[in-house]
C-alpha cells in the first residue's frame, strides 16, 4: 500500500501556524511567569513577617523576655524558623515592643527603580533602572547634564570624514553617527571616579518599531568608544520600556514619566524639552531620534536648542 505524506506546501503550513501561536503565547507565558515570581515573593514577605512574630512571642514565655532589639540578616536570619525561600539578602529588625521592619530584596530590580548614585566624591544624582541583567544595572539620569548641544555638528561631520551634509540645509546629515553628542556626554561625566569605565562599540540599533520595517535600517557604521563612564540611551531601551500597539497608530502611546521628567513641554534656558538617542532615523537623513515631554520623535541633527544628553551607565549591584 502507497503511503500518503505530507506536501511540503502542509509542511510550510504547519510551522508558520506554530510560529504564530509562539509569538502569541509567549509573551503571555513570561508575564504569568512576572507575576506568579511577584505573588511568590510577597508570600515569602508575609512568611518572614510571621516567623518574626513568632520568634518575639517565645522569647515572651522566657524568664528574661525581649530585652533587646534583635535584627536578622538574610539569606542567613540565623535563630530565624523560616517556613519555604528565603530571600537573597536583606534584613528584619524586631523590637523589643514587638514591632517588625522589614527590607528583603529578591534579587531583582524592578525597571523603574530609582536609585541615588554617588559617582564621585561630592557628586550624586538620581537615576532609574532600565535594564537588571547578569549582576549589572543599567541606569538612566532623571535629567539632562550639562547644556544644549547638537546630535552632530558640521564641524565634527567634516573631521571625522563626512561628505553628504547639504549646503542648503542646516538640519545636517546622519550617516557618520551622534559623534558631538557622545563627545559632549563623555566630557561632562568624566570626573565620574566612582563609575567604572568601560569599551563598547556603538551601532545604530535597527530595524526601529517605530518605522516601516521595509525602511528601517542602519544608517552609520559601528563607532568604538574606549574608557567611557557613560553612554548616550538607545531607541531600543525606550522600546523595552513603553507600552504601544504599533500594529495600531491611532493607538496613544503610554511612557513611563520616568522617561522624561525634567523635561518641559517647551525649550527654555532653565530645562529642555529633549534630549537625543544615540539611534538616526532612516526616514530622514538629516535627523536623529530623540525624547520629549511623553513622547519619542525624530529631530534635525544640529539643532543644538532642541537637545539635550542623558547619560546611561552601568554599575554592579555588588557595590
Amino acid at each position: 500500500m502507497k503511503k500518503k505524506g505530507f506536501t511540503l506546501i502542509e509542511l510550510l503550513a504547519v510551522i508558520i501556524i506554530l510560529s504564530i501561536i509562539a509569538l502569541i503565547t509567549v509573551p503571555v507565558i513570561m508575564n504569568i511567569i512576572e507575576r506568579a515570581n511577584k505573588s511568590a515573593f510577597k508570600d515569602s514577605a508575609y512568611g518572614i513577617i510571621k516567623a518574626g512574630e513568632l520568634h518575639y512571642a517565645d522569647k515572651l514565655l522566657t524568664t528574661e523576655g525581649m530585652t533587646n532589639d534583635i535584627t536578622f540578616t538574610f539569606p542567613d536570619a540565623t535563630g530565624l524558623d523560616i517556613k519555604g525561600s528565603r530571600p537573597k539578602s536583606g534584613n528584619m529588625k524586631v523590637t523589643k515592643e514587638g514591632k517588625i521592619e522589614l527590607a528583603i530584596t529578591n534579587g531583582i530590580c524592578e525597571k523603574g527603580t530609582k536609585l541615588n548614585v554617588k559617582v564621585n566624591d561630592t557628586e550624586n544624582y538620581d537615576f532609574y533602572v532600565i535594564d537588571d541583567t547578569n549582576g549589572e544595572l543599567t541606569l538612566l539620569m532623571n535629567k539632562n547634564i550639562g547644556d544644549g548641544v547638537d546630535w552632530i555638528t558640521n564641524w565634527d561631520y567634516k573631521d571625522i570624514g563626512g561628505t553628504n551634509w547639504p549646503s542648503h540645509n542646516r538640519s545636517g546629515a546622519n550617516d557618520m553617527g551622534p559623534i558631538t553628542a557622545l563627545n559632549y556626554l563623555e566630557d561632562q561625566t568624566k570626573e565620574w571616579t566612582n563609575i567604572p569605565t568601560y569599551d563598547y562599540t556603538l551601532e545604530d540599533d535597527k530595524p526601529s518599531k517605530f518605522e516601516q520595517e521595509s525602511d528601517s535600517k542602519a544608517m552609520y557604521q559601528p563607532i568604538k568608544r574606549t574608557n567611557v563612564r557613560a553612554r548616550l540611551p538607545k531607541l531600543s531601551d525606550i522600546e523595552d520600556l513603553i507600552v504601544l500597539d504599533f500594529e495600531n497608530k491611532n493607538q496613544p502611546m503610554t511612557m513611563p514619566k520616568y522617561l522624561y521628567e525634567n523635561l518641559s513641554e517647551s525649550n527654555t534656558k532653565e530645562q529642555s524639552y529633549m534630549y537625543w538617542l544615540s539611534t538616526a532615523s532612516s526616514d530622514s537623513s538629516s535627523e536623529g531620534f530623540g525624547v520629549y515631554d511623553g513622547d519619542v520623535a525624530i529631530g534635525g541633527v544640529s539643532y543644538s536648542f532642541n537637545g539635550g544628553v542623558r547619560p546611561v551607565i552601568k554599575i554592579s549591584k555588588s557595590l
